[in-house]
């Protein structure tokens, strides 16, 4: 399926954010084909840093991308090396914000947690015990 500018796919994304002008304060619009559905996103230089890899050390750009529907599981954040080339040095994915915390996780799911177990009584006293 041929890409219209500015939409691009799971694979070109990174090509994409290295090829920009990145600069302090620097935002973009976008659309990333998350899947085969279109996605609005936005990217923004939220500030730099200094990152220590195995590989180094390196000054960084913060470059977070924001999906512009309200998808916080697909947020992320590149680290830009701030000089030529400008590799990405580390990405971090926000998949969904609420599993760190377990007890928000139970909490936000308990009805869950409830329907197992009332259908495992329920089974249970259906079909008896046979192990």
């Amino acid at each position: 399926m041929p890409s219209k500018p500015g939409v691009f796919s799971s694979g070109h994304l990174d090509l994409y954010i290295t090829a920009l002008p990145l600069a302090p304060n620097f935002e973009r619009d976008f659309t990333w084909l998350y899947g085969s559905k279109p996605r609005p996103f936005r990217l923004r230089v939220a500030g730099s840093e200094k990152i220590t890899t195995k590989a180094g050390s390196f000054d960084t750009y913060v470059v977070e991308l924001t999906p512009r529907d309200g998808m916080k599981e697909l947020q992320s954040v590149y680290y830009v090396q701030k000089s030529a080339p400008h590799i990405i040095v580390r990405k971090k994915y926000v998949v969904f914000p609420e599993s760190r915390s377990a007890i928000a996780w139970i909490r936000g799911g308990w009805h869950v947690i409830l329907g197992y177990v009332i259908g495992f009584f329920v089974l249970l006293v259906t079909l008896g015990w046979h192990p």
